[in-house]
């Protein structure tokens, strides 16, 4: 199985789905591999990418908190919070005027994104604009009447520091996993996932529905919240663009995501040439 991260390593830095790479997977396909995504992503953001690589294997989303049908997205396993454990940490945050998501479960033809209060942040904005009739304003934290998948201020990083300091005195980090980091846009997250959200997690299961071992696993990302993913693999893979923590404690270290790292590794990896060292990079 190659079990394969999404922003950083899939996608090149525009967030591109490239046609090299695109062929290279669906020739690990036809090699007899499975393609499984694991991503931070929530389904709906991971279902077009499955649909263009013609990927059947389950989609492994919310940092390993969900793992859903990739046709369908029925959800398969799904770790949440109870409501009690987030909801006076997302009250304090709408008092101080903080935009705060939510996200649940899909369901056909309903919101799986709630934001209680429009963000200023221009690329906050963009992505709620771009979810659409999959985005929905709460009212207040006050009406939050499921349990999340995960909360989130998604801000500047001067907002999101402040978030931070008000939130962690209060979060019972035995029941949460808490993750501070800035993505492509430039945008800076506070992210609160449940305790037993993790990508390897998320794919033991896959693993487990399918029959594989983890010695039989290859598992290729860039960012910190792959490193789990990366030691739970047979092959751990770093991405040439990965963090300088990811790349020390990989197995193997590929070319960068804008010069066609993974393709060049899934094209030798499927040729057998990778024998002595990394494909294309730095073992």
């Amino acid at each position: 199985m190659l079990a394969l991260d999404v922003d950083g390593t899939l996608l090149d830095g525009q967030g591109r789905l490239t046609e090299r790479v695109r062929e290279a997977v669906r020739m690990a396909r036809r090699s007899g591999l499975e393609v499984c995504l694991v991503s931070n992503r929530r389904p709906r953001s991971m279902a077009g990418l499955a649909q263009a690589l013609e990927l059947t294997c389950p989609l492994v989303a919310f940092n390993g908190g969900l793992v859903v049908d990739p046709a369908t997205l029925r959800p398969l396993r799904s770790v949440t919070m109870p409501r009690e454990v987030v909801g006076d940490t997302m009250r304090m945050w709408n008092g101080e005027d903080l935009s705060v998501f939510a996200y649940r479960l899909v369901y056909k033809g309903e919101p799986d994104i709630f934001y209680t209060r429009h963000p200023d942040w221009p690329q906050s904005a963009a992505y709620i604009a771009a979810a659409g009739a999959n985005a929905a304003r709460l009212s207040s934290p006050a009406d939050l009447d499921w349990e999340p998948l995960r909360v989130v201020v998604r801000d500047g990083e001067e907002a999101v520091r402040g978030a931070r300091r008000l939130a962690e005195p209060r979060l019972d980090l035995e029941r949460v996993r808490v993750h501070h980091f800035r993505d492509y846009n430039g945008t800076w997250h506070y992210q609160v996932d449940p305790h037993g959200a993790t990508k390897t997690a998320g794919l033991q299961y896959v693993c487990q529905h399918l029959g594989f071992s983890a010695a039989e696993v290859v598992a290729v990302g860039d960012h910190l919240n792959d490193l789990d993913l990366l030691e739970f693999a047979g092959l751990g893979v770093a991405m040439g663009n990965a963090q300088p923590e990811l790349k020390r404690r990989a197995d193997v270290v590929i070319g960068d995501h804008d010069r066609h790292g993974l393709a060049q590794f899934i094209e030798d990896l499927v040729a057998g040439r990778l024998a002595g060292g990394g494909a294309g990079g730095e073992a």
